[in-house]
């Protein structure tokens, strides 16, 4: 289309017509853009956040949920304290964004563990790695054979996510 408006150079109706046509639609696709953010309510979430964020330290800040799709801020800053440098968490195919499984400075290391096979293979690969924190499909056979069969504490349901959070014994 620029090509075509550069030849209509001498033709300068023709000209300024494309041009409107090009600025009408760049307005009505800004429009529709702007008319889906709107409905997007996790974009105005951080500015109900900003009073908190800014009487926080660093390390709570870095914690807050400033989304509600994130993780808690409570456990957030418990997954800061209790896992130490080395230590292993797991999660399976369920966790929707795997960044939360993270501490801030990366001291963990993170491993996929799928929970959709055998029950008997899911825990022989937890217990190899051994985790202190695992992420599996909420109510799944995986999520209840680590309560029954190893001893796993619930901690929490993240937070529009098929995936719950459990602590594993030492």
């Amino acid at each position: 289309m620029g090509a075509l408006h550069g030849r209509l150079a001498a033709w300068a109706g023709p000209r300024r017509g494309l041009s409107l046509l090009f600025l009408g639609l760049t307005l009505y696709t800004f429009w529709q853009g702007a008319s889906a953010q709107v409905h997007q309510a996790d974009l105005l979430m951080y500015s109900k956040h900003l009073a908190e964020a800014w009487r926080a330290s660093p390390h709570e800040r870095a914690a807050l949920q400033v989304v509600d799709w994130l993780w808690p801020t409570s456990w957030n800053l418990l997954k800061e304290q209790e896992l130490k440098k080395g230590d292993v968490v797991a999660y399976d195919q369920s966790v929707e964004f795997l960044a939360e499984f993270f501490t801030r400075d990366y001291r963990t290391r993170v491993e996929y563990v799928p929970s959709h096979g055998a029950v008997s293979d899911y825990l022989a690969r937890i217990d190899a790695l051994k985790p202190r924190w695992v992420g599996v499909q909420r109510g799944s056979a995986a999520a209840q054979a680590l309560v029954q069969e190893r001893g796993a504490e619930f901690l929490f349901d993240a937070p529009r996510s098929h995936i719950s959070l459990y602590r594993m014994p030492p």
